[in-house]
């Protein structure tokens, strides 16, 4: 009994990380493309 309850939270803290990370950058990503698209039209104002 007691290997089976310190296996269970490991897997859960290194799901809980993957998870994390693939927002982040997922986050990153839509920021970067709103700043792309910012300065594309502030050029074409220009």
């Amino acid at each position: 009994m007691i290997e089976n309850i310190f296996s269970i939270p490991q897997v859960s803290s290194h799901d809980i990380p993957r998870q994390t990370t693939v927002k982040a950058c997922g986050s990153v990503r839509l920021i970067t493309l709103k700043r792309d698209a910012f300065r594309r039209l502030l050029s074409q104002r220009r």
